[in-house]
Formats: C-alpha cells, structure tokens, sequence
C-alpha cells in the first residue's frame, strides 16, 4: 500500500532544474528518533540520486547556496534520501493521494525539507501540502531572498551575524551555536541538545511563526572549517 506521494515535479525555483519532491511516512510513520513519527518531505533533483548530486554539483537545485551542503551537511544522502529516490524511480510515489492516505496524513505533523531547502518548491504547493496536516517544521538556509517563507519556515542561521541579520528581516530562527558557547539571547535552548530528548513532534515550534531556537553544532558540523562566533554587534 502507499506510504506516500508526489507533490511537486518540476523547475526548482532555486535553477529551473528538474527537481520531484515526496512526502512520506503516511502509513508507516517514520523511525527517525530526533522527530518522532512525523511525515517527511524530500526534496530530490529528478536526474541524479542524492549521492552523487552532492558530487556534481547537481545538489544545488535542492540545496541552494547553503554552505553546508556535500561533508558538512548532517544528512547522509546515500541512505534515507537515497532510499526515497529510488523508490520513486521504481514508480512508489504518485501524485493524487487517495482520500484514505489524506485521512492518515491529517494524524500527524508534517517535517518541510527532511532533505533539500524548502524554497526550492514553489511556496503555494507548500500550502496546498500543509493543509492536509495538523502541524508541521521547517527550516531554510534561503532566507535572503524568500520572504515569503517566514510564514511556515524557520532562518536557518550558521553564526551569530546570520541570526541578527535575520532578525532584522522578521524571521523566527534556528541557530546552530559552537558547543563551547552558552548564548543568550537566541530563543529556546533545542531539548534534544539539552540531553531531554523532547522530539519534534512533541515540541513543534520550529513552525515559522512560534519562538526562535538554537542547538549546539552537532553530526558532521562538528567539524566545519571555519566555524566562528563572533561578538555580538552593537
């Protein structure tokens, strides 16, 4: 039985790239331990699978100029989205949802981006997709330049100077904060950094709209190049 379905195939709005974006997780929810059984969202160029994209540089009609894309991205794009995308190349995922997978859906909330950048799909089929869940997460790395996406989606910022900056522009934030540093000042404390384990899908505040949040650099990140936290400004 499906477990999911297309909701965007077509132009990435980052290149004009071919990119199919999937939801899954309806019928069996997902194992990841950090969300909970949320849904997810994959957000996939159409002629590569994610390993390689990462590459060839293909990954940049998912992923945009984030600069942590490829090594230093917490995702391990040769499993789960690997997983999803030859699933879809299989026939798995097909548009149209039947009305009992819609049913099921409207159980639980919803992760924007489990992998690739929310603003690479147009922002009215976000709203079509969100409508047929409670509640739902989302982050973006394209928030210079996606506006409209502070509605549904948390700034995801990678030092001190992008959360004051996208402060400015009215985001709510997620910061990811050198784990030598105890910041004031940039919303709640992640609980799953702080060794609670609250998940996600109990939380849910990363809605674009609720409170900002920050965690500590965690996964791959632990070792990126050049992380640094400046004073803060003024």
């Amino acid at each position: 039985m499906d477990n999911g379905w297309v909701f965007y195939d077509g132009p990435s709005m980052l290149n004009g790239q071919p990119i199919v974006s999937i939801v899954s997780g309806i019928r069996t929810p997902s194992s990841n331990a950090d969300t909970g059984p949320m849904a997810q969202t994959w957000i996939l160029h159409q002629a590569s699978k994610p390993h390689i994209a990462v590459k060839t540089g293909d990954d940049a009609s998912i992923c945009g100029n984030c600069k942590l894309r490829g090594k230093e991205c917490y995702v391990v794009t040769f499993q789960g989205p690997r997983a999803i995308y030859d699933e879809w190349v299989k026939g798995k995922y097909k548009p149209n949802p039947s009305k009992a997978l819609l049913k099921l859906a409207s159980a639980r909330p919803v992760r924007l981006g489990s992998y690739g950048d929310p603003a690479a799909v147009p922002y009215s089929v976000w709203e079509r997709l969100i409508d047929c869940f409670p509640r739902h997460t989302g982050y973006t790395h394209q928030w210079r330049g996606f506006e409209r996406f502070q509605k549904i989606c948390q700034a995801s910022c990678d030092n001190l100077m992008d959360f004051e900056e996208a402060k400015s522009r009215g985001w709510r934030t997620f910061t990811i904060v050198p784990k030598e540093i105890e910041p004031e000042g940039l919303g709640m404390h992640c609980t799953k950094d702080a060794f609670k384990w609250k998940r996600c899908i109990d939380c849910l505040v990363c809605d674009g709209q609720t409170a900002d949040a920050w965690i500590h650099v965690h996964g791959r990140r632990n070792t990126i190049s050049g992380f640094h936290w400046p004073e803060r400004s003024g």
